[in-house]
C-alpha cells in the first residue's frame, strides 16, 4: 500500500525527497470507544441481544442504535467512533467594541496585566459610560480573541547568546552621602492585622532624617 501511494504522489508539491513511507492514520484503532462498541456489535451477532445487555452492561436502545449506525453504512467500523456533541449553534460572547478597546488601551498602558487587575479598571470605565460589567472570564476571552498577548511585552534575552555591549554601566554599591534635600530612601513592611493584610511605607530623607509612615490595609 506505502508503495503505490509512493508512486501515485511521487513528486508533488507536498512531496519530499527525505519520505520514506506514507502512513494513513487509522482513526478507528486509534479510537478505543469505537472498537469497545464493535466488540458488543459482534457479541450481540453471536449470542443474541439479551446476553449482550447482561454481559456488557448496556441497554437495547443503546445497542440498537449501535447496529443500525453499523449495518447502515455497509459495516464500516469508522462509523462508530464517537460523534462530537457540540452544538450546531453556539452562544456568541457579545462584548461591545468600547469595552475591547478599553481592555486593550488599559493592557497596553500597563505592560500585559492580568485579566484580574483589569477587572477593577473596568469596572470603573463600564459604570462611568453606561456598559454592562464583564466577568473575569469573559475578559480573558476577549484577550485571548484578539490577540492581546504580546502588548507592551518585554523580549527575553538569552544571556547565552553575545552581544554588542556599548557602554558599561557604573552600578552604585552604596547610598550617596547626599548634602541636599531630595533624597529619599523608601522602604515597605507587610504585617497581618485581625486577618487583614497590612502595609506599612517607610520613607526618610538622607539629609534631614525626616522620617514619614503610612499604613494601608488591604
Amino acid at each position: 500500500m506505502n508503495t503505490r501511494l509512493h508512486e501515485m504522489w511521487y513528486k508533488t508539491s507536498w512531496y519530499h525527497p527525505h519520505m520514506k513511507k506514507i502512513y494513513i492514520k487509522d482513526r478507528f484503532n486509534d479510537s478505543p470507544v469505537a472498537l469497545h462498541r464493535l466488540r458488543v456489535i459482534e457479541f450481540s451477532i453471536q449470542y443474541c441481544t439479551q446476553p449482550t445487555i447482561d454481559t456488557f452492561k448496556i441497554s437495547k436502545r443503546t445497542l440498537y442504535r449501535w447496529k443500525e449506525r453499523y449495518m447502515s453504512s455497509e459495516r464500516d467500523a469508522n462509523s462508530l467512533i464517537p460523534i462530537s456533541k457540540r452544538p450546531k449553534k453556539v452562544r456568541d460572547m457579545l462584548v461591545h467594541i468600547n469595552v475591547v478597546n478599553e481592555i486593550r488601551r488599559v493592557r497596553y498602558m500597563y505592560g500585559c496585566i492580568g485579566k484580574r487587575k483589569i477587572k477593577v479598571f473596568l469596572d470603573e470605565y463600564c459604570i462611568q459610560n453606561g456598559y454592562q460589567c464583564i466577568s473575569i472570564s469573559t475578559i480573558g476571552k476577549v484577550i485571548k480573541r484578539y490577540n492581546m498577548i504580546s502588548l507592551n511585552k518585554k523580549i527575553y534575552h538569552n544571556p547565552n547568546t553575545k552581544r554588542r555591549r556599548m557602554s558599561r554601566v557604573q552600578r552604585v554599591r552604596y547610598s550617596p552621602n547626599s548634602k541636599t534635600l531630595g533624597y529619599v530612601e523608601i522602604d515597605t513592611i507587610q504585617r497581618f492585622v485581625n486577618g487583614m493584610r497590612m502595609y506599612i511605607f517607610n520613607a526618610v530623607d538622607i539629609n534631614t532624617k525626616f522620617q514619614f509612615s503610612y499604613g494601608y490595609i488591604r
